[in-house]
């Protein structure tokens, strides 16, 4: 049996365990979540996410993130996203996906190698600076 068939928690945290992009990651069986950290391990792509509508807080720094997976704009609940320390460059993925986070409030996007706060997020409802 696997640990995630047995979890009635609503929080996950998954934090350095050296982590990689799985193809069926495990966490995308867990429908009710709504805490998820994958801080501090090797991710360069998220797979997965999509499924846990009920997600509100998503961990992802230290990681090796350089592109917001698509997934990610799929979780209307979200309310908390870090992506402190990734390798972020290009804020060419932040318009449309970002208006779909209307519930996002809080967002770290510091030390990534971006320029400029991307003006999507300025649009947010829930956001303010």
């Amino acid at each position: 049996m696997n640990w995630y068939n047995t979890c009635v928690n609503s929080s996950v945290g998954l934090e350095s365990d050296g982590r990689r992009a799985a193809p069926h990651p495990p966490w995308a069986k867990l429908t009710d979540l709504t805490r998820l950290s994958l801080a501090h391990n090797a991710l360069n792509t998220l797979r997965g996410v999509d499924a846990l509508s009920t997600l509100r807080v998503l961990n992802l720094d230290y990681n090796r993130i350089s592109n917001l997976p698509t997934d990610l704009f799929s979780l209307k609940r979200l309310e908390n996203l870090y992506l402190k320390r990734e390798s972020i460059v290009t804020n060419k993925f932040f318009g449309i996906g970002f208006q779909r986070l209307t519930h996002l409030r809080v967002i770290d996007l510091s030390y990534n190698g971006l320029s400029t706060v991307p003006a999507a997020l300025f649009s947010l409802p829930s956001w303010s600076v």
